[in-house]
């Protein structure tokens, strides 16, 4: 008879939708047990959590997800154009216009706000997404890549291949949605969408470049 063998590394991921669940998703990959808390004094902890935080960061720094950005008009208000504290970065439409510095809309060759013409300026903003606000699919690459970081020395060459083959599939998943124009809906932001969305809609949330709904 085949040898038993322990829990299939699919099995573990139900859906780590928070950063507790990612968390223990991973640590019995490493050996470790779950925990009940983020802050349990246990060594690992603090490792898969800065890399769960890497891995965030390099999916979102190309700045070019859906569920990232939004078009929006950014008005002057007692003489700065200030963005949201969540936002890292702006394209406007007219990139002589304006640039973004400091949270901040700034004028391209002085630097000062000041000299931007118009009192509004219209343009791409870009968000950091909290884990917690992920769509599914970056939820689970973001997980699949800690787990090839964390427990490459833990599992065996094919659970690996599993989970390799988990972040190529949600990778796929979410360039899929980027590139999908079947769903037209007259909303705007993935954030606005979110709110009119219940947690078992299905949905994902509105691309304001593609015209879409984005499925997660």
């Amino acid at each position: 008879p085949a040898p038993e063998r322990g829990p299939h590394p699919m099995d573990l991921l139900k859906h780590p939708s928070t950063v507790l669940e990612a968390v223990n998703t991973i640590l019995p990959l490493m050996g470790y047990l779950p925990v009940v808390s983020l802050d349990e004094p246990n060594s690992e902890v603090p490792k898969v959590l800065r890399l769960l935080a890497l891995n965030k960061s390099l999916l979102l720094a190309g700045h070019r997800w859906w569920f990232q950005k939004i078009h929006r008009v950014v008005t002057r208000h007692s003489g700065v154009f200030r963005l949201g504290d969540n936002a890292v970065g702006f394209y406007a439409d007219d990139p002589t216009q304006a640039i973004f510095w400091n949270k901040q809309l700034v004028h391209p060759e002085t630097g000062n706000p000041a000299d931007i013409r118009s009192n509004t300026v219209s343009g791409w903003e870009v968000f950091d997404v909290e884990y917690e606000a992920l769509p599914h699919s970056a939820q689970l690459y973001i997980v699949a890549s800690t787990v090839i970081m964390c427990a490459s020395s833990t599992l065996s060459q094919s659970d690996l291949q599993v989970w390799q083959m988990t972040k190529d599939n949600a990778m796929l998943a979410m360039t899929q949605n980027q590139n999908d124009n079947a769903q037209p809906i007259d909303q705007h932001g993935w954030f606005a969408a979110q709110q009119l969305l219940s947690v078992d809609s299905g949905f994902g949330g509105w691309d304001p470049v593609a015209g879409v709904y984005r499925v997660i």
